[in-house]
């Protein structure tokens, strides 16, 4: 018996497999040919769908080596051991890829689904990556639109979520880093610096009712030296610290949060935002 199961499984055995691909439309793929005891396609080979489309060459360790007609993961011609041209990619787990597959990397202009997290990015890619100008568009429906480096959110772009929020700016490693504007649901906008998707640095934040704090930032809260300006002309200028008035005269505390002047609540200068990144867990869920 495992003489017998030897001699079918040799590397150059002939043999037909019935395989399924792992993608939301593949289709069932039929595969004449040889491969290696491990079961990987290696040798001459013919591979047929389900719609009778053929692709008929030669397979090394798996990968499309010489030959012509209809492949599944790439439809099209291949020579020398690389995938060249124009044409759909399918992935074993499910990504699709549009576009130019050249010396066996994406390249050029092309368009790139996932199949796991629903989101697609259009745009161009470099040394089998995103690089360059392009959009990511995520299952939620909030959209990315910017420059890209080594398959991150790299330099200038602007990413709109889908409850509202908008950063336009600088970006590094996927995150909003640098000089940018951010605006919040509410309409509370901040011009400033960012790090690692929160307010630090220098910024200025106007509030719906024009109410205005310009200074320093840490942690998405006022800290450091600042001034605040009320829509009836009142002014402090001094030190906050996590978003508080530090004491003066003027001002006094009620809660270890909130300060009052003349009887009048104001609320804790900052806005309480996760970091903006690509990274949000809102972006890969179903809105």
């Amino acid at each position: 018996m495992n003489l017998l199961k030897n001699k079918y499984m040799h590397k150059f055995s002939y043999i037909i497999l019935i395989i399924f691909i792992s993608c939301s439309s593949a289709p069932k793929i039929r595969y004449d040919g040889q491969f290696t005891e491990e079961g990987v396609y290696d040798g001459t080979g013919k591979v047929t769908y389900s719609n009778d489309e053929t692709w008929y060459g030669e397979f090394q360790n798996g990968v499309p080596y010489n030959g012509k007609g209809i492949l599944y993961f790439y439809p099209g011609k291949f020579i020398k051991g690389v995938k060249n041209g124009d044409g759909e990619y399918y992935f074993p787990k499910g990504d699709k890829y549009i576009g130019e597959i050249k010396n066996g990397q994406k390249t050029g202009k092309g368009l790139l689904f996932f199949f796991v997290d629903q989101s697609s990015y259009d745009g161009f890619f470099e040394d089998d990556k995103r690089n360059g100008k392009g959009t990511i568009t995520f299952m939620n429906g909030s959209s990315y639109e910017g420059n890209w480096k080594d398959d991150l959110a790299d330099g200038s772009g602007k990413i709109h979520f889908i409850n509202g929020e908008m950063y336009e700016g600088e970006w590094k490693e996927n995150y909003a880093h640098g000089k940018g504007k951010f605006v919040t649901v509410d309409g509370v906008i901040y011009s400033g610096m960012f790090s690692q998707g929160v307010l630090s640095g220098f910024g200025k934040v106007i509030y719906k009712n024009s109410t205005s704090y310009e200074g320093e930032w840490k942690d998405n809260y006022a800290h450091g030296k600042g001034k605040y300006v009320t829509v009836d002309g009142i002014v402090y200028s001094g030190m906050f610290i996590e978003g508080k008035i530090n004491y003066s005269g003027e001002v006094r505390y009620t809660t270890d949060q909130d300060f009052t002047q003349e009887g009048e609540l104001f609320y804790r200068h900052g806005i309480d935002i996760e970091p903006i990144s690509l990274l949000r867990d809102e972006l890969f869920e179903k809105n």
